[in-house]
């Protein structure tokens, strides 16, 4: 992804989050299901460390 196209999905996210009057504290965990490729394998890892280390 290069960073237009990173603009462009967080601009639409954003658009999303608007129309479907999402709250904050819901929008890390819906963005994380759009994510794909290197994207998507960073947010498990990560999630995956979290875990491991008891950080919420």
């Amino acid at each position: 992804m290069n960073a237009k196209e990173l603009e462009n999905f967080l601009w639409d996210m954003e658009q999303f989050f608007k129309v479907a009057h999402i709250p904050d504290g819901e929008k890390v965990s819906i963005t994380s299901m759009y994510l794909t490729g290197d994207a998507k394998l960073w947010w498990r890892n990560r999630m995956e460390d979290d875990a491991e280390s008891g950080r919420p």
